[in-house]
């Protein structure tokens, strides 16, 4: 499994779990992004979590079945009490991620769309958003540096 691409999705699924249950759904998605089977009792948390989002956010079994990648007779077995493989369970995490992110709503538009920072922000923002977490991370701080050095500059009339 590519460890880097599905972060984001992991980040946005446990921000729903319980915060008993954050460091543990954390250390599972964790596991299985490593590509390391989870055992039942493991599976069988996940599971929980997955109907008890897919429920809360109002996302029927065919939706996240479409979202997920995942046959609608899967889910329909998993939530009869079947306990689904590692892989079907992450493919499930992103479905409902990919969900709960639909139903956040967008941004109101305050700036004029003229304005320097929502043009920086159109522009970088879809980009910023490709990057792997790691990618990220490392982009952020690289930006702030050259900012930084650019506030330094002005101030000392470089």
């Amino acid at each position: 499994m590519n460890d880097e691409s599905d972060d984001d999705h992991d980040e946005v699924f446990y921000a729903a779990a319980d915060a008993e249950y954050e460091e543990d759904v954390r250390w599972l998605l964790h596991q299985a992004r490593r590509g390391n089977r989870l055992d039942k009792a493991d599976r069988m948390a996940l599971t929980g979590l997955v109907m008890r989002d897919r429920k809360a956010f109002n996302v029927t079994q065919l939706r996240l079945s479409e979202l997920s990648g995942v046959p609608l007779r899967t889910i329909k077995h998993m939530e009869a009490g079947g306990v689904p493989q590692t892989s079907t369970l992450m493919a499930l995490v992103d479905g409902i991620a990919t969900a709960r992110k639909e139903l956040q709503p967008r941004l109101a538009q305050t700036r004029d769309p003229g304005d320097p920072m929502q043009m920086f922000m159109e522009t970088v923002g879809p980009m910023y958003q490709e990057l792997s977490p790691q990618a990220q991370g490392q982009a952020l701080r690289q930006f702030i540096l050259w900012m930084n050095d650019e506030i330094l500059k002005e101030k000392g009339g470089e």
